[in-house]
C-alpha cells in the first residue's frame, strides 16, 4: 500500500502544476523531489525510508499550499507559504549537500557501490562532474557497472568519436579533391601552353619556309 501511495505522489508532483508565486525557490524544491526519493534505492539511505516517505508527503502539500496562496488575496497567507518554502528549501539542501559527499566519499574509499547509486540518483549534476566521473570509470571499469549515467556518456564519447571520424574522412576527402583539381588545372594549363607553344613552333617553320620559297624564287629571277 504504501508503495502505490508513494507512485501516486510521484506522479502527482512530476505531472502537477507547481505554484507561480516565488517559483524560483519552489520549482527547484518540487523538480528535487523525485530525486530525493531516489535515495532511497541507494543502500546507504535504507534507514531514512520513512523520513523521505514523510518529505515527499510534505512536499505535496507544500505545493497544494502554495497554489492556494498564490490565490489568496491575504497577505499571510503568501508570507506562511515563503517561509515554509524557505524551510523546505534548507532540507533540499541537505540533501544534495548530502548526496554530493557521498559521491566524494565513493571515489575515496573506491566504494563503486555508493559512486553507481549516487551518480544514478539525479541528486548530483553530473555533467559538471563529468571529468571526475569518468576518470573513476577508467581506473574501476572491471568492478563498475556500465549503467545509466556512465552508459550515456560512453555512448556521447563514442558518437562524438564517430563525429570527429567523419569529419575527418570528409575534410581529407575535400582536401584531396582541391589537390586533384589544382592537378587537373595544372595539366591543364601545361597542355594549352605546348599546344600554343607547338602552334607557334608550327607558324615559326611555316613562315621560315615560306621566306625560303620567296628568296629561292627571287635567286631564279
Amino acid at each position: 500500500m504504501k508503495i502505490i501511495v508513494n507512485i501516486l505522489l510521484f506522479s502527482t508532483l512530476l505531472l502537477a502544476k507547481y505554484p507561480t508565486i516565488y517559483s524560483a525557490l519552489g520549482d527547484e524544491i518540487y523538480s528535487n523531489t523525485y530525486n530525493i526519493a531516489k535515495l532511497k534505492e541507494v543502500d546507504k539511505y535504507l534507514k531514512d525510508r520513512d523520513k523521505i516517505d514523510r518529505y515527499i508527503i510534505e512536499i505535496d502539500e507544500l505545493r497544494q499550499e502554495g497554489l492556494l496562496a498564490q490565490k489568496s488575496s491575504n497577505k499571510k497567507d503568501k508570507t506562511a507559504y515563503l517561509k515554509k518554502l524557505r524551510n523546505y528549501s534548507k532540507i533540499n539542501d541537505f540533501y544534495k549537500k548530502n548526496a554530493y559527499r557521498d559521491f566524494k566519499l565513493s571515489m575515496k574509499n573506491r566504494d563503486n557501490t555508493l559512486f553507481s547509486q549516487i551518480i544514478n540518483s539525479g541528486m548530483i549534476d553530473v555533467e559538471a562532474n563529468r571529468y571526475a566521473i569518468m576518470e573513476y570509470y577508467k581506473k574501476n571499469k572491471d568492478r563498475l557497472e556500465t549503467r545509466g549515467v556512465i552508459e550515456r556518456f560512453l555512448d556521447e564519447d563514442r558518437a562524438e568519436k564517430i563525429k570527429k571520424s567523419r569529419q575527418k574522412k570528409s575534410y581529407m576527402s575535400k582536401k584531396r579533391f582541391k589537390e586533384e583539381k589544382i592537378k587537373r588545372l595544372k595539366k591543364n594549363d601545361l597542355l594549352k601552353k605546348e599546344a600554343i607553344e607547338k602552334k607557334l613552333e608550327e607558324e615559326t617553320k611555316r613562315k621560315k619556309i615560306k621566306i625560303r620559297e620567296e628568296q629561292e624564287k627571287n635567286l631564279s629571277n
